[in-house]
């Protein structure tokens, strides 16, 4: 008897542990999956589970032990029966029994949605992986499609224009930050500022949007082309390995990228993973997933005092596998007076296991002042070097 009992009580912990792992892997896929290193196995992301993740991990083994122990009372101890008369037939249902069945199916839906998570959640941690350590060996993030001198001879930034892409793709980059913004016919254009850097085929500027026609037929301050989605589209084409960080102002950020991701979704499915975009706030993460984006970057250009504050920084920086986190260059050193960012900004971001990206730097002992800090790469204008 007691031996039984005994055998009973260690499958019954056995079970408890068995359901807490199934339960943390499945529930807590990105939190655990973001820590643990390239190639790490099941095994060293329950490790890190039982080392920083606890209290999910005590909430799994308490479920566990209920369940495992209603099994075994009503199994052994209680003996209630249950008779249904089917058609001309009579058939006794043991309470026991049902309990068994239940506890199998909990088991296995819980189970299936642990595997399911994780291996949904390796395809797309893979790729995220892959650009990190892109950007880490390129250490750039070409900003606004990045300089290019005009027939005049002035140097221009800001254009995200045909030629400006163009020139910095046969530099060798591969990541190129666009700025997007609506027509007046609610089309997506590559463009920063309709008011000061559109110019209309008749040579006049603008004061707000113009039609997608009229910016098909216009022109970038008057002498570089402008882009369209499907300009973009045909140049990363010809271009496998780019990639695209998306900044759409602020009004129209949300649609934007929605417009986006249904744009390439239709047409260009497989050039939707190459967008990656940027979001402000941590409950626009959900929205982004749901519009299909897997990559993107939390930029805190726009984010207020509250969103630095350890406990909702760390609740998606260290919950959501991110390519990376996003400031300004005076953040590395605290910020302005009276901005109220937290002087270990920095390394709160590197703790979590998360990049950081600065912008926009162009001066190369500025850059190199950022990179002996930990910055994992810069903004910039400069299209040469690093």
């Amino acid at each position: 008897m007691k031996k039984r009992n005994a055998l009973c009580a260690a499958g019954v912990v056995l079970y408890a542990i068995a359901f807490s792992a199934m339960l943390e892997l499945g529930w807590r896929t990105s939190y655990i999956w973001s820590f643990v290193d390239e190639n790490a196995s099941a095994w060293s992301a329950l490790r890190f589970a039982l080392s920083k993740d606890t209290g999910m991990v005590c909430i799994g083994l308490a479920l566990g032990l209920i369940l495992a122990g209603a099994l075994y009372l009503l199994f052994l101890r209680v003996r209630v029966w249950w008779t249904i008369r089917l058609r001309r037939k009579t058939v006794s249902i043991g309470a026991a029994p049902l309990v068994l069945v239940l506890v199998i199916a909990v088991t296995a839906v819980v189970a299936a949605g642990a595997y399911r998570e994780n291996s949904r959640y390796q395809a797309e941690r893979d790729h995220t992986l892959k650009l990190r350590r892109m950007l880490a060996s390129e250490k750039k993030i070409i900003h606004a499609c990045g300089e290019i001198t005009g027939p005049d001879g002035e140097v221009y930034d800001y254009t995200n224009s045909r030629e400006a892409l163009e020139q910095t793709l046969s530099k060798g980059a591969h990541f190129v930050e666009i700025d997007f913004a609506f027509t007046s016919d609610k089309k997506l254009v590559c463009i920063h500022n309709w008011k000061k850097d559109f110019v209309k085929a008749d040579g006049t500027m603008v004061e707000s949007a113009a039609t997608w026609e009229e910016f098909t037929k216009g022109s970038i301050l008057g002498f570089f082309s402008t882009m369209t989605l499907e300009d973009l589209v045909q140049i990363l084409q010809d271009h496998p390995d780019v990639y695209i960080v998306m900044d759409v102002k602020a009004a129209e950020m949300l649609r934007g990228y929605r417009y986006m991701a249904k744009f390439l979704s239709g047409k260009y499915p497989d050039m939707l993973p190459r967008m990656i975009p940027q979001f402000y706030h941590a409950s626009q993460y959900e929205y982004l997933y749901g519009c299909g984006y897997r990559t993107m970057i939390f930029s805190l250009y726009r984010s207020g005092v509250w969103e630095y504050s350890y406990s909702a920084l760390d609740g998606i920086i260290k919950r959501k596998l991110l390519l990376g986190v996003t400031f300004r260059q005076r953040y590395l050193h605290g910020g302005r007076e009276g901005e109220q960012v937290p002087d270990d900004l920095l390394q709160r971001v590197l703790s979590s296991r998360n990049p950081v990206y600065v912008h926009t730097i162009d001066d190369p002992d500025d850059q190199q002042e950022a990179y002996g800090m930990g910055v994992t790469a810069v903004y910039t204008n400069l299209t040469g070097g690093k």
